[in-house]
């Protein structure tokens, strides 16, 4: 599982963890056919932590993307960020369309 947060990178140690507009997860939709089996299972994990605006543009990317999703499963978990005591998680289990 890999988390990325939706900002500009600053600084070289950041282009780890940063995925300014989405463009690593658009990046991964545009190619997880290509891997997938038929009828084959995406599980795609992803934190409410930079805010509902990135959790819609998720659910669009998803839907343009070509799949579905029928089951989200959500947590709620401790985060060890400063601002923030705690996070959502939601799992997404997605299939194409």
């Amino acid at each position: 599982m890999r988390q990325w947060v939706i900002a500009r990178v600053r600084n070289r140690t950041e282009l780890a963890i940063h995925d300014e507009k989405q463009r690593t997860l658009t990046r991964f939709f545009e190619q997880v056919n290509n891997f997938l089996n038929p009828n084959g299972t995406v599980l795609l994990g992803y934190a409410d932590a930079s805010g509902p605006k990135a959790i819609a543009n998720l659910e669009t990317i998803i839907d343009e993307s070509g799949f579905t999703y029928q089951n989200v499963f959500k947590r709620r978990v401790a985060t060890h960020r400063s601002k923030r005591k705690w996070e959502h998680i939601q799992v997404y289990v997605l299939h194409l369309k």
